[in-house]
């Protein structure tokens, strides 16, 4: 199994995602873990193989969070997903694995 741990504050657009995901997956046993919260969780899921995290939650900015996980994990994909473009720059020095425009899927 593939666990993918997805944050966002917009279960509409998680929906959409985890539907995308397993639509275009060439393996079709993906367990997908998702997390719809104004709020970023205080501790780090264990056994994930990727994170997909919306760069704003509520008020919050996700990198510190995106850090926390860097501290423990320096290979694990990260994604970052945003409907906006100015937050590449400050995406790019947490070694992100990809910077997704909501509005392009």
């Amino acid at each position: 199994m593939i666990k993918f741990y997805c944050i966002d504050d917009d279960k509409d657009f998680l929906e959409k995602f985890k539907y995308l995901i397993v639509k275009y997956s060439f393996k079709k046993n993906i367990d997908i873990t998702t997390l719809t919260s104004t709020v970023i969780p205080e501790n780090l899921p264990s056994n994930i193989d990727a994170f997909f995290l919306d760069v704003e939650i509520g008020e919050q900015k996700i990198f510190p969070f995106v850090e926390k996980i860097r501290n423990e994990n320096l290979s694990i994909p990260i994604i970052i997903m945003s409907n906006y473009d100015f937050y590449v720059m400050d995406s790019v020095k947490y070694n992100i694995f990809d910077y997704i425009r909501k509005r392009r899927l």
